[in-house]
C-alpha cells in the first residue's frame, strides 16, 4: 500500500512539473534583421500585434487566425544549422520565477556549422501564462 501511494505521488509530481502548453502554428527560415547571436522571444496578445510581429519577423506565409480569447502567441527566433533544424519539444510555465520556457532539440547526426535563421510562432494557453514576465529559450542536447 505504501509503495502504491508513493507511485501515485510520484506520478502526480511528474505530471505537475511537465506541461504541454504550446504548439507550433508557423515555422519559417526567417528572422528580424537585428537578430544577434542569441534568440529573440516576442509575445503578442491581439490581432494588431500579430500583424506587426508577422512583418517584423519577415514571415512570408499567411498568418494564422489567432484565437486571442484563449491563446497568446510567441514569436521565437534563433539561428540553427541548416542541416539540423530545431524542433519544439516542450513549453513550460514557471510561476515562481514568472517565466515561460521554450525547449528545443535537434536530432543527432552530422550538422553543418552554418547559422541560418528560424522563427517559430507558438500558440500558448493564455490562462497558463498570465503574470509571466520573462521568457527563456532552452536548447536540449541532441537525441
Amino acid at each position: 500500500m505504501k509503495n502504491l501511494l508513493f507511485g501515485f505521488l510520484l506520478l502526480a509530481l511528474l505530471t505537475g512539473c511537465s506541461s504541454d502548453l504550446g504548439k507550433v502554428v508557423a515555422s519559417e527560415k526567417t528572422a528580424p534583421s537585428d537578430l544577434g547571436e542569441g534568440g529573440i522571444v516576442h509575445k503578442v496578445t491581439n490581432a494588431e500585434q500579430l500583424a506587426g510581429a508577422w512583418e517584423y519577423f519577415s514571415m512570408m506565409k499567411k498568418p494564422p487566425k489567432g484565437d486571442f480569447d484563449t491563446s497568446d502567441y510567441y514569436f521565437v527566433s534563433m539561428r540553427e544549422s541548416s542541416s539540423c533544424p530545431f524542433k519544439l519539444k516542450d513549453v513550460t510555465a514557471n510561476d515562481e520565477k514568472e517565466e515561460i520556457n521554450f525547449y528545443f532539440r535537434v536530432k543527432g547526426g552530422s550538422c553543418t556549422a552554418d547559422a541560418t535563421p528560424r522563427t517559430f510562432v507558438i500558440e500558448v494557453d493564455k490562462n497558463a501564462t498570465t503574470g509571466l514576465e520573462n521568457a527563456i529559450i532552452i536548447f536540449l542536447e541532441a537525441e
